[in-house]
């Protein structure tokens, strides 16, 4: 089980090589799957800022640009 948390999504940069937007605090909690250079979260959990946000994530590094696919849900986004 994959807990974490920060300030900003965007910091996540160095690690995933992928820009997201700056955002505000935010926690994720489930588990992390890799395979190869493909990560994903299904099934994930978490909120930014004071928003609720559920779905699938992940990013795919194998081609010559990384991809990232999402399917996420909100039942109160304000961004």
């Amino acid at each position: 089980m994959l807990q974490t948390g920060g300030k900003d999504l965007s910091n996540l940069y160095p690690m995933i090589s992928v820009v997201l937007p700056w955002t505000p605090p935010y926690s994720i909690a489930r588990r992390l799957i890799r395979d190869g250079d493909k990560w994903s979260l299904p099934r994930f959990s978490g909120k930014i800022g004071a928003r609720d946000l559920s779905g699938d994530f992940s990013v795919d590094r194998r081609g010559k640009r990384p991809a990232v696919i999402a399917n996420m849900v909100s039942r109160r986004l304000n961004y």
